[in-house]
């Protein structure tokens, strides 16, 4: 066998992570995925916090509006529930980011946990989300009614209430938003579960054992 034979066949059974990345350099795409994945988790967190927050605060804002309401109580203990299980999720992402990161396969693991997990509570959001739309719309209806009692009080005229309306835009919020978060799992989901990667992470456990 030639010089040049002797070379390929060396390149072609090497396998090992130092060597590869010897020829062409580390990848980016772990330190890509991974600080995505910290960003948009970190942002689901804050999110989450402000809407919890906001529902909280937000009987002191109606009764400084003169509005005394509260929200039916199935939607308020959904908005808990919710928030418990997204932050939850949230975490898990950051953790499985930082790990990416640091290339370690816990970190693909975790990232592809969340992408499952976070695709079916997108559906049980959704399904929640249609369950509840007549109880919001008869909440909207309620605190109409009572702002138009003030506007009549000040003789303004009052706000339109057309419940059909309302019934449409809950429906195609609720499906648009669910939409919208299906995005980063399903391109998480289908990115890491690639031939190649699953290659890649293979030679990071076997750099870790040298």
């Amino acid at each position: 066998m030639n010089e040049h034979g002797q070379d390929q066949e060396y390149v072609e059974a090497a396998g090992d992570l130092a060597y590869t990345q010897a020829l062409t350099g580390p990848s980016s795409w772990p330190k890509v995925i991974g600080i995505l994945a910290i960003i948009y988790g970190s942002i689901g967190i804050t999110c989450q916090g402000m809407g919890v927050v906001g529902i909280m605060l937000a009987p002191i804002w109606r009764a400084m509006a003169g509005i005394n309401i509260d929200p039916p109580p199935v939607i308020q203990i959904l908005t808990y529930v919710g928030f418990a299980i997204f932050v939850s999720l949230g975490i898990l992402l950051v953790v499985g980011g930082v790990r990416l990161c640091r290339r370690r396969s816990r970190g693909v693991a975790n990232l592809k946990a969340w992408a499952v997990m976070r695709l079916v509570m997108v559906v049980i959001w959704f399904v929640a989300s249609y369950l509840t739309i007549p109880a919001n719309v008869e909440m909207q209806r309620t605190i109409t009614e009572s702002v138009n009692k003030k506007l009549a009080e000040a003789n303004r005229p009052p706000q339109p209430f057309d419940e059909d309306t309302v019934y449409r835009r809950a429906v195609i919020g609720a499906a648009v938003g669910a939409g919208v978060v299906s995005i980063f799992p399903l391109f998480l989901g289908f990115y890491l579960s690639r031939r190649r990667i699953d290659e890649e992470i293979g030679r990071w456990d076997e750099a870790l054992e040298h």
